[in-house]
């Protein structure tokens, strides 16, 4: 069916040149070479948002090979990357730059869930269902960090 090809690469577009990102800042970081590997890690975030969920598994390793404030450093690196590139559309329209990138209004489509399928529709598209995995996400990320600076200071 050509609707679902066309679903399928319209999906993909990004995919294969973020991850080429990823891996390529992955090679740096095997190799030490802290400040290309988090320069490119974030070149990979602007082609795409999920190359973000490797973010926590970065901070782990920079934080257990180059101690709390140099991570400080290569995330801010990091950011001002990310402010760089967003910058000629910061200037152009800054609250529909930031609203557009963060959009957490927009909805899924049910029929494309694959691990919450088995919840009823109505719970799916729940503004609650919404918030309530937000805050669950931010809350583990908050908490894993945190053992993990405790694991680390020992």
């Amino acid at each position: 069916n050509n609707n679902i090809v066309s679903q399928l690469i319209l999906r993909l577009f990004n995919d294969p040149v973020a991850m080429l990102f990823l891996y390529l800042s992955l090679a740096f970081l095997i190799e030490k070479r802290w400040l290309l590997g988090c320069a490119i890690f974030s070149l990979a975030v602007s082609i795409k948002m999920n190359v973000m969920l490797f973010a926590p598994g970065l901070a782990f390793i920079l934080i257990a090979e180059t101690g709390f404030l140099r991570t400080c450093i290569y995330i801010g690196i990091c950011g001002t990357i990310q402010l760089l590139l967003g910058l000629p559309f910061l200037m152009e329209n800054p609250i529909g730059y930031i609203k557009m990138s963060f959009d957490l209004s927009r909805q899924f489509f049910f029929k494309w869930t694959v691990n919450y399928r088995f919840l009823p529709e109505e719970i799916f598209h729940s503004r609650y269902f919404h918030v309530s995995l937000l805050a669950l996400h931010i809350s583990l990320s908050i908490s894993l960090s945190l053992s993990l600076s405790v694991c680390l200071s020992v």
